[in-house]
């Protein structure tokens, strides 16, 4: 090492501003902040964790982060990722068992999360990819049925953006951010475990939020922003509750229900019309406009009950779910009657004013 490397070292060192990276073949090995590398589209091996600060505006990040580590989005600018990146956190630090009871009809328990291997910073956004099948981080060592049970959990306290035509799960999510999916992005984000994730969920195109070979929790979400299909499935004998407001932007979006048998699908919440706002902050100006129809019928939204056990409410509340009239909501059940079934459990008088449609 000669002497003008040795003070470009030591100057980074006292300044604390850059952790020096190590060419390993054609990809670097790095921890600390690895801004440089990112944004030189180089290809980084995690040799703990790491930290990108994304300047303002939009890049793309063409290269792969793999090893052992975390790593930490922050900044004020969009970082795209167009391939998927496969790092885990180190050995020492996982402690996240998934279970698969069930026998012939499995499913999956994930239990003690690991703590996030992405984190999302308040005023930065992580985009996964650039509308095709790769730019997820995850690593896939469960041998989970049906989907695959990422092991990389990630916390969003900034925005994390799916564009992303695939499948794909984020683990065990967490923060207050948003997570939101454009319009028409044909890809479908799977929600399995118990999330304690307190943001919004801003759906563009499809989620899938349990399924039959996992339960799903929300606890904490605010609210979810309906603008394609929010599509609910069950486990056999598995009560699944969701607590959340739904609101909708657009004509025709629904939430769609199906339970396996022996099972259950609970909604506590209300699904309303959002007339202002955008997807981080839903609202509706006047509750009335939930029952009057209003210009290209952009109020219109419903309820598809595909054989399954619903019911609407859990004796807390005389909110109904979803107010409106036959020209502002719909209400399918399918499968016929001795399949779907709708429920009310309401602490007072609540007002169906839509028919049900077998």
């Amino acid at each position: 090492m000669n002497r003008s490397w040795h003070l470009v070292l030591a100057s980074a060192l006292i300044a604390g501003a850059v952790t020096p990276v190590v060419a390993v073949g054609s990809a670097v090995a790095a921890d600390g902040d690895i801004t440089s590398a990112v944004l030189a589209n180089r290809d980084v091996v995690l040799t703990g964790d790491a930290v990108v600060r994304v300047p303002q505006g939009t890049h793309t990040y063409t290269g792969v982060i793999s090893g052992e580590g975390a790593l930490r989005v922050s900044g004020t600018g969009t970082l795209v990722l167009a391939k998927d990146s496969t790092f885990t956190l180190p050995h020492s630090r996982q402690h996240q068992r998934v279970r698969i009871p069930g026998a012939n009809h499995p499913y999956v328990v994930v239990g003690s999360p690991d703590e996030p291997a992405v984190t999302v910073d308040a005023g930065a956004t992580l985009q996964y990819g650039t509308g095709g099948t790769t730019g997820l981080i995850g690593s896939f060592s469960y041998n989970t049925p049906g989907y695959q049970q990422n092991q990389d959990n990630i916390k969003v306290d900034g925005t994390l953006r799916l564009s992303l035509t695939r499948l794909f799960n984020l683990g065990i999510i967490s923060g207050s951010g948003l997570v939101t999916q454009p319009r028409t992005m044909w890809g479908t984000l799977q929600i399995c475990g118990t999330n304690p994730f307190s943001g919004i969920f801003d759906n563009g195109t499809g989620v899938n939020f349990a399924s039959t070979t996992c339960a799903a929790e929300l606890p904490n979400a605010r609210s979810v922003v309906n603008r394609g299909s929010w599509i609910i499935d069950t486990p056999l004998n598995h009560t699944v509750v969701q607590r959340q407001n739904f609101y909708s932007h657009e004509y025709g979006n629904d939430v769609n229900v199906h339970s396996r048998p022996g099972s259950k699908v609970i909604l506590t919440g209300v699904y309303s019309w959002s007339d202002s706002g955008d997807g981080s902050a839903p609202s509706l100006s006047d509750p009335g406009l939930n029952w009057r129809p209003v210009a290209h019928k952009l109020n219109k939204r419903g309820t598809n009950i595909e054989g399954a056990d619903v019911q609407w409410g859990d004796g807390t509340t005389h909110q109904i779910f979803m107010p409106g009239t036959a020209q502002t909501v719909y209400i399918n059940l399918h499968a016929r009657r001795q399949r779907s079934r709708l429920t009310f459990d309401y602490n007072g008088p609540v007002t169906l004013g839509a028919p049900n449609a077998l």
